[in-house]
């Protein structure tokens, strides 16, 4: 968790752009939640952040959902907590689908992180 938000942050710094970063804990019992808070934090990120935990695993279709729910975005870039994609290609694909899309922006980001159950 720790290095996700690392680089993240180092990502959004790097870009010159800021987003949000949405994570759904999808009941787990392994303290993911409470690694994720200490995580966007020491990142620099809990401002950036919006923690959603489900009370029950209820797969990865809903927890899509669920974050798709909680974000203000416009536009939404799925990425999975185990770092598997590079950081990096968060703001190429955005840059791609500004290109495609001019006068498109995407909404500020919330501030505050906050719990929901969905």
């Amino acid at each position: 968790m720790r290095d996700l938000f690392l680089e993240m942050a180092e990502t959004f710094r790097d870009s010159g752009r800021a987003g949000e970063i949405v994570l759904v804990d999808d009941g787990s019992s392994d303290g993911t939640l409470e690694a994720a808070r200490a995580a966007a934090r020491a990142a620099g990120l809990e401002d950036a952040a919006i923690f959603v935990q489900h009370r029950t695993n209820r797969g990865k279709t809903a927890a899509v959902l669920s974050g798709a729910r909680a974000s203000q975005a416009d536009v939404l870039v799925l990425f999975d907590a185990d770092l598997q994609h590079a950081t990096d290609e968060v703001p190429r694909g955005r840059a791609e689908r500004s290109a495609s899309q001019p006068g498109r922006r995407a909404r500020a980001v919330r501030r505050g992180p906050a719990a929901r159950d969905g």
